[in-house]
C-alpha cells in the first residue's frame, strides 16, 4: 500500500469491481509452499499488487491524478500575493508570498524544510508545525514538554531545528512524492538551499533597506522579551540599548562592521548566525581559536585579547 498515493479512491475501485466480479478472476490465487511467506497461516491467498496491468494502471492514474491536484495547488500558491503568516517561532509576519516564511525559517532559525519550489500546501505544513508547538511538541522527536520554555531550550540543546524524517505524514507536502513513486522527500531536502535565495526575495519587513534593529527584535521566540548580546549575557529590552552595550563594553560597533563591509540582508543573517554558532561552540569568532572549552573562558577572552573587535 506504500506506493498507493490515494487509498481511498484506490479501495472505492475494487470495492466496485468486486461487486460486480469475484476476487478470484481478477487477481491470481497464490497457495504457499513450505518455506514461503504466509506457509501455515493460510491455506491461500490473493496477490493483490501492481503485477496485475488493471492494478498497475489504476495506481498511474491515481498518482498523475493527485500530482495534477499537487501541481494545481502549488501553483495557486505561487500566484497567490495575498498570503499572511506568522513564524512559527517569532514576531515576524511574512507577506505576499509563501517562499518569504520559508526562507526566514531556514534563515533566522535555521528550520530546512526544503526549497519552496519542492513544497506543497504549503499554509497547511506551517499550521501544523505550528500546532506541534502550541503542544509543547518537538517537531523533530516529538516529545512533549511541560511549558514552551523547556521546549525550545531542548530544541536549541539538541539542534531539533528540522521535522521528524520518519514521519510519513510530511510526505504530502512534497512535490517529489507525488512525481516519483517511492521516492521520498528525505531525498531531495539535502539540496543546496542557499542556492534558491535569490530567487524569492523576502517581504517588507526585511528588505535590504530595513535597519539591523528591526531584524534582531524578529529574532525572538514569541515569549522572549528582551535581547541578548552577542558576547555575554546582558540583555536589554530595545536593540538600540544593546548595541550601545557592545559597542563599549565590548568595543564591537556591529552597526560599523556592517556599514564598512556593505552587508546586504542575507550577509547580515549570516554574519550574526555565524557568530552565534560558533559562541555556543566555545570558538573564537574572531581569531577561530577552538580550545577555550566554555563560554566562560570564551568572554574571558574576547574582553582581554580581541578588543576592540574587528572582522
Amino acid at each position: 500500500m506504500g506506493l498507493i498515493v490515494d487509498p481511498k479512491r484506490y479501495i472505492e475501485h475494487w470495492r466496485q469491481r468486486f461487486a460486480k466480479e469475484s476476487v478470484d478472476q481478477i487477481f491470481p490465487r497464490v497457495e504457499p509452499k513450505e518455506g514461503e511467506k504466509y506457509f501455515g497461516e493460510t491455506d491461500y491467498y490473493y496477490n493483490m499488487s501492481e503485477m496485475l496491468p488493471e492494478d498497475y494502471s489504476l495506481r498511474q492514474r491515481l498518482a498523475m491524478r493527485r500530482l495534477e491536484e499537487a501541481l494545481s495547488c502549488q501553483q495557486r500558491e505561487r500566484d497567490d500575493a495575498n498570503f499572511q503568516q506568522q513564524c512559527i517561532f517569532c514576531r515576524y509576519t511574512a507577506r505576499g508570498n509563501r517562499s518569504k516564511i520559508i526562507h526566514h525559517l531556514y534563515m533566522i532559525h535555521h528550520l530546512n524544510l526544503g526549497s519552496p519550489d519542492n513544497l506543497v500546501f504549503v499554509t497547511e505544513y506551517i499550521e501544523h508545525l505550528k500546532e506541534k508547538l502550541q503542544r509543547n511538541e518537538c517537531i523533530y522527536c516529538e516529545k512533549t514538554f511541560g511549558d514552551r520554555n523547556i521546549l525550545m531550550d531542548h530544541m536549541r540543546k539538541r539542534n531539533h531545528r528540522e521535522v521528524n524524517p520518519k514521519n510519513h505524514y510530511y510526505d504530502k507536502f512534497y512535490i517529489i512524492n507525488y512525481l516519483e513513486l517511492g521516492k521520498r522527500w528525505l531525498d531531495v531536502l539535502a539540496e543546496d538551499f542557499e542556492d534558491t535565495m535569490p530567487t524569492f526575495q523576502d517581504s517588507d519587513e526585511e528588505e535590504e533597506d530595513n535597519s539591523w534593529c528591526e531584524w534582531l527584535e524578529d529574532n525572538l521566540d514569541v515569549d522572549e522579551t528582551r535581547v541578548v548580546c552577542l558576547l555575554c549575557n546582558e540583555s536589554d529590552e530595545t536593540c538600540e540599548g544593546l548595541l550601545s552595550h557592545m559597542k563599549e563594553k565590548h568595543e564591537f560597533d556591529l552597526i560599523k562592521l556592517i556599514d564598512d563591509n556593505r552587508l546586504d540582508v542575507y550577509q547580515r543573517m549570516k554574519l550574526i548566525n555565524f557568530i552565534r554558532k560558533q559562541n555556543f561552540n566555545a570558538v573564537c569568532f574572531v581569531c577561530q581559536r577552538n580550545d577555550l572549552g566554555n563560554t566562560q573562558e570564551l568572554a574571558k577572552h574576547l574582553q582581554e585579547t580581541e578588543k576592540p573587535i574587528t572582522v
